[in-house]
Formats: structure tokens, sequence, C-alpha cells
């Protein structure tokens, strides 16, 4: 905790000579990491591991917008191992298999329903990297990523962003974790929506501050075709009312 309120402070601060926030940052971190192996108190070792990770995704990305790939890479890692702790389970994936959404539910996801076509081999005009698709294991990944932002995103809009934040990549899966570092497109398109969730609560959440930096870089890696794809879905008004869609293979 002391570590990511002098992290906040230089980041509030950064022309502030003394006291030098970033080195209290530091130090306070290490000092955690430290003491963290000796920890008996399972809820304070998984706390801690949350303030890592909220000190992880602001130092990461107020550098550079590239270093969302080992950071989510390294969040993957992290919270997938945790998923049978503290709320953390993997059985909501099992119970949305097969998974009906009534987009009109639940509104936070309504902006969500778009993605569930990176996956299905008969929506025309997503040519790019079509090939994936054929591959069965490829196309459970990406339905797989689409499914877990569905669990994640309502929490972003209920006042506890943070757990919208980490449930994402402990869910995603492993194969998914590759296309991505793989900079396949589908991937990346997944990754610009995780962002814009993101970018939604930075107003809340200091430490997400640089999301949308990020989803502007994330942007950039994408072809023509997946641009204009985003701009119709997201600029088209009919797009977003009127349609219950079922996640299927």
């Amino acid at each position: 905790m002391l570590s990511c309120t002098a992290l906040h402070l230089a980041r509030l601060y950064p022309e502030d000579s003394e006291p030098n926030w970033l080195y209290h940052a530091f130090a306070h971190r290490r000092a955690a990491i430290d003491a963290l192996p000796s920890a008996t108190n399972p809820d304070a070792k998984y706390l801690t591991v949350g303030f890592f990770t909220m000190y992880a995704i602001s130092s990461s990305l107020s550098p550079s917008p590239e270093n969302i790939f080992p950071l989510i890479t390294s969040m993957h890692n992290i919270w997938s191992a945790l998923e049978n702790q503290h709320g953390f389970t993997n059985q909501k994936l099992k119970d949305l298999d097969p998974l009906f959404v009534n987009l009109q539910w639940d509104s936070s996801v309504k902006a969500l329903g778009h993605l569930q076509q990176i996956y299905n081999p008969t929506t025309s005009g997503l040519a790019s990297e079509l090939e994936d698709l054929s591959d069965p294991d490829i196309r459970a990944a990406y339905r797989r990523a689409v499914k877990a932002l569905y669990i994640a995103y309502p929490f972003s809009q209920t006042g506890i962003e943070s757990k919208s934040v980490v449930l994402w990549p402990a869910f995603f899966g492993k194969k998914y974790s590759v296309l991505l570092n793989e900079r396949r497109q589908r991937a990346l398109v997944v990754l610009y929506y995780y962002l814009e969730m993101m970018r939604s609560i930075s107003d809340r959440c200091w430490w997400v501050s640089d999301a949308a930096k990020c989803q502007d870089y994330i942007y950039g890696l994408l072809d023509v075709g997946w641009r204009v794809w985003l701009f119709d879905v997201t600029e088209n008004p009919n797009t977003n009312t009127n349609f219950t869609r079922k996640l299927t293979y």
C-alpha cells in the first residue's frame, strides 16, 4: 500500500525532487517482496499481490505502451494461479458453456456483442487471418477470451473496478496468451476492448490512467480491415440495440 501511495504521489507531482516519491515507491515495493514469503495470512498475501498488480500496471504502461504485452502475460501467469482462491473460480466459464447472452439484460456488456464475430468463421468481411478459425483450438481460445471479458466487464461498473482488471487475464487461457504475444489480429481486437474497459475506469483508478495511450498503440497495430470493423461496430447506432446473441463455436 505504501508503495502504491508513493507511486501515485510521483504521478501527481512529477517535478518534485524532494521527497523522491519514485525512490520511496521502489523501496516499499522491494520491502513488500522480501516480506511476502514469510507472510502466513492468506488474505494479506492476496491483498499484497493486488497492490503489486496496481504498481505493475502503472509503472509498466507509463514509460511505454509496448509494455502491455509482457504486463498482460505476467498478470495472466499470476492471477490464473489464484483462480480457486478468494472468489476467483473458473466455474463461471464452465457454467457459461454454451453462453446465451441477452444484451438487454446488462447494459454494461451490451457493447461487447460485436466481439462474438471474431471467432465466427461465417462472419463476412473479416478475412484477416481467417485461417486461424480453421483450427478449433484457436477458435476456442478466442471464444474463451471473449467469454472472460463478459465475466470481467460488469465489475467495472459496480465499484470493484480492480476485480474487472484482473479477472480477464485470470480467465482468458494459455492459448489466447500465446496468440496475443504473436500479435494475432483477433487477439489484439479483444485486448483493445479490454483496454477500453480500463480507459472507462481511469477517472476513478489512477493506476490505469495510461490505458487510453495504450489503446491507441494497439489500434495502430491493427490492419485496415480490422480498423474499419471497429469503426463500423462502434459508430453505427443500430449495431448496439435490439439483438440477442449466442456464443457458439
